[in-house]
Formats: structure tokens, C-alpha cells, sequence
């Protein structure tokens, strides 16, 4: 008995040895080519030597065919976080963003070292997200303050706190930050409620994602939050614009990132698989739900001492379903930050702050290919756009013009743009004849008096 147990051990040793890094033997992994036939004709044979015969075969001829793959995960895993990336599409979420912390809004912006006036900082921020085959649009309602009571411009022209201002005076603007790609263009609009004297309106850019103008190409344009604590990445430069979302885990792997770990370990009183990646900055730790098509439920992250730098909790699943895949999404996630990149490399033992993201709608179905463009029609609206034609004729390759009053004269403002000439609106223009006719009336008048009057000086003379 005694011998029989050494031999079983020994196999099961062989196979730890070989699948280590997280491929499990027990998932009995479908392997192809020659190791593939040996496996097949090694799992035929029973006892202690199927174990110790297949944990040589994988030594042998499995490992470097392993180590030759994109990743080392089970494939289980593999195919369930590619399949829940491709299920996204089409998706609309709406949440809600919210940044707290225990310390007032004034010491906790000194204790993580922001400026001073950075008072809106725990303002919740609305956000609605729509993502199509690779288009995207974007919209972030944010409550902005509104600096001129608060702050005054030193002499070295650095914009300081005002000495002796109340933060309860702020007075606030909301603003829709708006971004949308349509893969082919992308927009960059503030949508702006003006409250304050000077406050900029609202203003629109429009540039191509292949050779932009006015953007840069590694240009960050979204920020797709919720998506990104639930273990999806989405493009956010523009010349990432027109790729497809992939998994955080899967998109780490591919950059480089090393699986440190693989294992099934107890959450909250759920088996969950660990994931552990590890780059030259930080570790990253996912622990992913089976029973949920392995959806993200916990995600750190870790500096390379080990400190925990953030640590994020999803909660209240729900199940989308789709035509050929459905995904489970969380309804609420809570993250904890340790660390603030004002801080340096400091990292604190409670949470600094803390951030909630609360999803209020969430809905999968198509959506109109006009919501991933921007229009701006309100008076006043500032443009720059590189994709008119005729835009390369302009010296940076960018047309501005602001949207004129009367709809009917924007062909003309942006006539005007491209020719580099002012613009008249139509209602100057048409008040300009009957003042040019009084005008010329007046001097015909002038003149006509004048001509009288020497007239008669003269024949006085004579």
C-alpha cells in the first residue's frame, strides 16, 4: 500500500512539475500534433503509470509547446474572457461616477498634494456610454466650478487660491463632455451651460483617426471607466480607434505581462480562479466567477514590494443575453485607492479615497449610427474641423468658424473660413443697402449745399 501511494505520488508530482503556472492536468487540456497522439495513448493506460508517464509527456513535449502559446491559461478560461469581450457589442450603459473621501474636500486635496481649487473633484459625474462594432460615443455631464470667486492669477501668471475664499461660494457650470468615433472620424465636443462672465461656450473638434490634424495620434479620448474596473479593455487613443474590446487579462498577456499565478481560491464564500500578473511596475490580481462565465469580481492592484495600490469590488451581476453569447455585468462597483499619483511613490495603508460607479441603465440592441457623430447647431459654437473639403487648402489643415446665428448663412461661415476672409452674417449684409443709399443721400445733400452755397458767394462777388 504503502509503495503504491510513493508511485501515484510520484506521478502527480511529474505533473505539477509540468503544469505549473496554471495549467491544470485535471481539466485534461486538448492538446494537438505528436503530443497531442502521445497523451491520447498515455491516458488509455490506467493506475500510477498513466500519472507518471503523462507528467514526462508534458515535460517533454508539452511545456515548450505551452511556453510557444500567446498565454498559459486553461483554455476554459481563455475562451469564456474572449467570448464575454466579443459579447459586448452593441451595449449602451449609463452610471454614475462618484469620488469620495472621509477627509473634507480642502485637507484631503492637501494631504494627496492637488491644487487647492480643485473643488470639484467629489462632484458625481453622469456618464453614457454606447459601443457598436468599434464606433463609440461618450458623454460625461460634469459639474464644473467656476474659479472666478475662488482663485486670482499671480504675478507670475499661475492661477492661486484666493486668499480668505469660501469653498461653500463656489458656484458651478455643468459641462457634457462629448467624444464619439464613427471609425472613420473622430469628435470632441464641450457642450457647455455658461454661467459665469467669460465662460467659454460651447466648442466642437472634428479630425480623422488616420492622419489627424488637430489631435495627436496617441491622443487618450475616452474613458470608459466602468468597463475598464469590470475587466474590459475598449480603445480610448485615436489610433487605437476601430479595434475591437478585448479582456483586461487577455490584453495584458498579449503586451508582455507574466501569469504568476493560476489558482482556485475561496471569495467571500465563492470559488473563484486567481489570476496574478506581474509586468516591471505593478501586479495585477483578477479573480474571476465560473459560475459567471468567469466575469470579473475583484480586481488589485499591487506595487511591486507587494503594497496594495487599489483594489475594486463588483457586485449585483446581471446576465445580458445575446444572439450567440451572453455575459454577465455588474450593476455596482467600488474601488479603494491607496495611492494618488500626486503622491509619489507613497502608499497608504487605508483607503485615500474611494470611488463608486452605479450603473443606471444598461441595455443590449443596435444602436443609430447617427449617435456616434457629433452636430453642433447653437449659436456661437466654436468648430475646428480638418475633414471639410478644401480643409487641406488651409495653412494647419484645420477650418474654424463659429456657428452663425441664422442657419441658413453656415455654408457662408464656412465659406468664409476656408477662404480666410471675415464673415458677414446675412442680416448686416441686408441692413447694409439702405445705409449705404442714406449715407450716399446724405452726401449727395452735403455736397449739394456746398456746390449752392459757392454758387452764390460768387455771384455775391461779382
Amino acid at each position: 500500500m504503502t509503495r503504491t501511494r510513493l508511485r501515484q505520488g510520484a506521478g502527480v508530482l511529474y505533473e505539477r512539475r509540468a503544469i505549473n503556472m496554471a495549467v491544470a492536468f485535471s481539466k485534461k487540456e486538448v492538446y494537438s500534433g505528436r503530443a497531442g497522439c502521445v497523451l491520447r495513448l498515455v491516458w488509455s493506460i490506467g493506475g500510477w503509470s498513466r500519472n507518471a508517464a503523462s507528467g514526462l509527456v508534458l515535460l517533454v513535449l508539452v511545456r515548450p509547446t505551452l511556453w510557444a502559446q500567446d498565454h498559459p491559461l486553461p483554455r476554459p478560461v481563455t475562451e469564456a474572457l474572449e467570448a464575454n469581450a466579443r459579447a459586448l457589442s452593441p451595449i449602451t450603459v449609463e452610471w454614475v461616477e462618484t469620488l469620495g473621501s472621509e477627509l473634507p474636500v480642502r485637507e484631503w486635496l492637501q494631504k494627496v498634494g492637488e491644487e487647492p481649487f480643485c473643488l470639484d473633484v467629489f462632484q458625481p459625474t453622469d456618464v453614457t456610454y454606447c459601443w457598436q462594432e468599434g464606433m463609440i460615443y461618450e458623454c460625461r455631464r460634469e459639474k464644473k466650478v467656476i474659479l472666478d470667486n475662488l482663485t486670482v492669477v499671480g504675478v507670475d501668471g499661475e492661477v492661486q487660491a484666493r486668499p480668505g475664499a469660501d469653498p461653500n461660494d463656489a458656484r458651478y457650470a455643468v459641462v457634457d463632455r462629448e467624444a464619439a468615433c464613427d471609425l472613420t472620424r473622430i469628435f470632441v465636443g464641450d457642450n457647455r451651460e455658461a454661467l459665469a462672465r467669460g465662460e467659454l461656450g460651447s466648442i466642437l473638434s472634428v479630425d480623422f483617426i488616420k492622419r489627424p490634424k488637430f489631435f495627436t495620434s496617441d491622443s487618450v479620448i475616452f474613458d470608459p471607466a466602468y468597463f475598464r474596473e469590470a475587466g474590459f479593455e475598449l480603445p480610448i487613443r485615436i489610433n487605437a480607434q476601430g479595434e475591437d474590446a478585448e479582456s483586461s487579462i487577455l490584453a495584458l498577456l498579449r503586451r508582455g505581462s507574466k501569469l504568476v499565478k493560476y489558482d482556485l481560491v475561496a471569495l467571500d464564500g465563492h470559488e473563484c480562479a486567481l489570476v496574478e500578473l506581474s509586468d516591471n511596475e505593478t501586479r495585477r490580481r483578477f479573480y474571476l466567477d465560473p459560475s459567471r462565465l468567469y466575469a470579473v469580481v475583484r480586481g488589485e492592484r499591487l506595487a511591486p514590494t507587494g503594497a496594495l495600490i487599489q483594489a475594486s469590488t463588483l457586485s449585483d451581476f446581471v446576465l445580458l443575453r445575446a444572439a450567440d453569447t451572453n455575459v454577465w455585468l455588474p450593476k455596482h462597483c467600488s474601488v479603494a485607492y491607496h495611492h494618488w499619483p500626486t503622491m509619489g511613490d507613497a502608499v497608504s495603508d487605508e483607503p485615500i479615497a474611494r470611488a463608486t460607479i452605479a450603473v443606471q441603465e444598461m441595455a443590449k440592441g443596435p444602436i443609430a449610427k447617427t449617435r456616434f457623430s457629433l452636430r453642433y447647431t447653437a449659436p456661437g459654437t466654436e468648430i475646428a474641423d480638418s475633414t471639410l473639403d478644401g480643409a487641406e487648402n488651409v495653412p494647419d489643415g484645420v477650418v474654424r468658424y463659429a456657428v452663425p446665428a441664422n442657419p441658413a448663412d453656415l455654408d457662408a461661415a464656412v465659406q468664409a473660413a476656408l477662404e480666410r476672409k471675415r464673415f458677414v452674417p446675412s442680416a448686416l449684409r441686408q441692413r447694409s443697402h439702405p445705409v449705404l443709399l442714406l449715407n450716399l443721400a446724405v452726401v449727395a445733400v452735403l455736397f449739394l449745399a456746398y456746390l449752392l452755397r459757392r454758387g452764390f458767394s460768387r455771384g455775391k462777388g461779382s
